[in-house]
């Protein structure tokens, strides 16, 4: 969501409260949004009516990322087959953007695309456990800003004297999720140090 989500969040969050004969504050629902943002609107709106219909309490901003996520280490493990796919199927030659703002942050903290397409099979299950374990605080609470794209082996040779030649990004799972968190992201100075790590520079 963004701001231009406000009005109609706050329709759909004071809507739930008054269907179990409760009252939300302002400072209440503005709070739910600030914790809720990360997610489409449309995702928690159906959050909403599944809650309402399910419980006689009001929503809690947790309820609402616990239904739109579904089990915690499923999502994680789900995220994680997302990012292996990608691996093996887009590589570290092609900069990448998914379609889950969190899945850019932790590739992002764990060293970046370029970095990650270059270990071995027998790496793999460590890099997950770390993944998996990095996604956990983003669960909840969706990154409050990520990068718009995880740099490639072909745009970080490019940038400086073939900036011309740099493509679009792969945009990995739903393309229009991946889309809008390209147009979200900032753009991040691209890291010298992931060249380095892999030996494409000495």
């Amino acid at each position: 969501m963004d701001r231009s989500d406000v009005v109609e969040f706050t329709q759909t969050w004071a809507g739930a409260f008054a269907a179990v004969g409760k009252e939300a504050t302002d400072i209440a629902i503005e709070m739910a949004f600030e914790v809720l943002k990360g997610h489409e609107l449309a995702d928690i709106k159906r959050a909403v009516m599944t809650h309402i219909s399910t419980s006689p309490y009001p929503p809690k901003p947790s309820d609402i990322n616990e239904l739109i996520h579904g089990d915690p280490e499923s999502s994680k493990l789900k995220a994680w087959s997302k990012v292996e796919d990608a691996i093996r199927r887009v590589g570290g030659h092609e900069s990448v953007v998914f379609d889950d703002p969190a899945i850019m942050v932790v590739i992002e903290e764990m060293g970046g695309w370029i970095g990650l397409c270059s270990i071995t099979d027998k790496e793999l299950p460590f890099k997950r456990n770390e993944f998996v374990k990095r996604m956990t605080p983003y669960l909840h609470t969706p990154p409050t800003d990520h990068p718009k794209r995880l740099c490639g082996i072909n745009e970080h040779s490019n940038q400086g004297q073939y900036p011309e030649l740099t493509h679009e990004p792969k945009l990995i799972g739903n393309p229009e999720r991946a889309r809008l968190v390209f147009d979200g992201g900032e753009t991040r100075k691209i890291g010298f140090f992931d060249m380095k790590k892999i030996g494409m520079v000495g």
